[in-house]
């Protein structure tokens, strides 16, 4: 939630919008509500549990209901827009926009809106394949007396460096950027 409300207070004073923040706690919305009329910043703190929103887990990521009134639209979430989120609004797949070059921006549709944010690990596929690819090449290599030659040599470091390009690409430069 909303907590403090210093998220919120923050990107109100950068970005010129519409602000709703939420959270389940009333005793953390008077505190924010406190610190939003401190710094001089028009914010709707509601409850989470109100019908205008409501956030719930959903396995590895999370379920937001909306009712949005208002055409365009969007709900912003601090979540980082990384690298394998996606999200599902009325089931089906939508682009996500970052907001402040990190964070998730979604639009709207007019009326109620089921979203769902899941990660999936990009490329998880394809790794998965090669891990089994390379399971089975030592396995065939190891019971059937072959001899490793420079060629398995070559294929083997060919194999070391896919796989490490992926890990870099996928775990490294994904958060960097």
């Amino acid at each position: 939630g909303t907590g403090s409300g210093c998220i919120a207070i923050s990107l109100k004073k950068l970005v010129d919008c519409d602000m709703i923040a939420s959270d389940v706690s009333c005793d953390a919305l008077d505190v924010a509500r406190s610190n939003a009329i401190n710094n001089e910043v028009d914010i709707n703190f509601i409850n989470s549990v109100s019908d205008d929103i409501v956030i719930n887990e959903y396995g590895n990521g999370y379920n937001v209901l909306v009712n949005n009134m208002d055409s365009d639209k969007s709900l912003f979430l601090p979540i980082n827009n990384i690298l394998g989120l996606k999200v599902y609004n009325n089931g089906k797949l939508v682009d996500t926009d970052k907001y402040l070059d990190n964070f998730l921006s979604i639009k709207l549709s007019y009326g109620e809106n089921d979203i769902i944010i899941k990660y999936e690990l990009p490329l998880f596929k394809l790794g998965l394949f090669f891990s089994i690819l390379g399971i089975v090449m030592l396995f065939i290599y190891k019971n059937m007396g072959i001899k490793l030659d420079i060629l398995s040599n070559i294929v083997y470091y060919i194999y070391v460096i896919v796989v490490l390009v992926f890990y870099l690409y996928i775990y490294v430069y994904s958060f960097i950027k």
